[in-house]
């Protein structure tokens, strides 16, 4: 019963907002006013292109005070959810997308994935996404924290389009910032180089006792019929090998913790 209140309240308190805000911003609606006409712009045009680049839909809605609306302290997930379904966000007929709804009173957020963004998205991910925009959002730099968290979520689009989802698994296998099996080159290169370091040491300790015995050899006994120098140089190269986790065209995905009504969430304080 509450939903249904909720919702039919939101509706029309927001019923001018949304209008005005939908028919110039399909993908950002800045409610609580705290950017400018130019950096709407510029997270408009960034989500549209990653909505229409990976067919899952992007958004971001700011509020003054969820609890205008009715939603208490601890309720931003529903809150989250209630605006998804109410503005009729998401794409296809599974409503894919992602939103991250700011209540700017109570400094609370919730990232909220739905349909395909579920996969996408997962718990781990979200942490991540959390950690994108954390550091400026304390400063109260939200163009900068929103920018940050949009890259991260194109990375992580990246990442599921492969059949590579974001997860503890997926960053197992293949790092961020160098992929493992580059990093398993690197390690043996190292270690072969350590040993040929060891081989060449005790080379060069046999040949320095070797001319320290040769000033008591009498010379008129040393025969040298001939004389090689061999040098072994090491080369180490890194080769990566990508790998993918799905098979057969499926996604492999891990942890994301679905509620009954088919969303996923992470929220907290800004």
């Amino acid at each position: 019963m509450k939903k249904l209140f909720v919702s039919i309240f939101i509706g029309l308190a927001l019923f001018v907002n949304t209008a005005f805000a939908q028919a110039e911003n399909e993908y950002i609606m800045d409610f609580a006013d705290i950017l400018s006409d130019s950096e709407e712009q510029v997270l408009e045009n960034e989500m549209a292109r990653l909505s229409s680049t990976y067919d899952c839909g992007i958004y971001i809605v700011t509020f003054d005070d969820m609890g205008e609306y009715g939603y208490g302290e601890y309720e931003i997930e529903d809150f989250a959810f209630d605006t998804y379904m109410e503005f009729g966000l998401g794409l296809n007929d599974t409503k894919d997308g992602l939103l991250f709804v700011m209540s700017m009173k109570e400094r609370d957020f919730d990232i909220m994935a739905y349909g395909k963004g579920n996969e996408a998205f997962t718990d781990y991910g979200k942490d991540a996404l959390v950690d994108a925009f954390a550091s400026s959002f304390r400063s109260n730099e939200w163009f900068k924290g929103m920018k940050k968290y949009l890259k991260k979520t194109e990375y992580m689009l990246k990442w599921f389009v492969k059949g590579h989802p974001y997860d503890r698994v997926s960053i197992a296998s293949k790092t961020e910032g160098l992929p493992m099996n580059a990093l398993r080159g690197l390690i043996v290169g190292l270690i072969i180089a350590f040993f040929s370091g060891k081989v060449a040491s005790r080379k060069r300790s046999t040949v320095q006792k070797a001319l320290f015995a040769y000033g008591y050899i009498d010379s008129s006994d040393l025969k040298i019929s001939s004389q090689e120098d061999n040098y072994l140089r090491t080369s180490t190269s890194v080769r990566y090998i990508s790998s993918s986790s799905s098979s057969g065209g499926g996604h492999s995905y891990g942890g994301t913790s679905i509620h009954s009504n088919g969303s996923s969430h992470r929220s907290g304080k800004f």
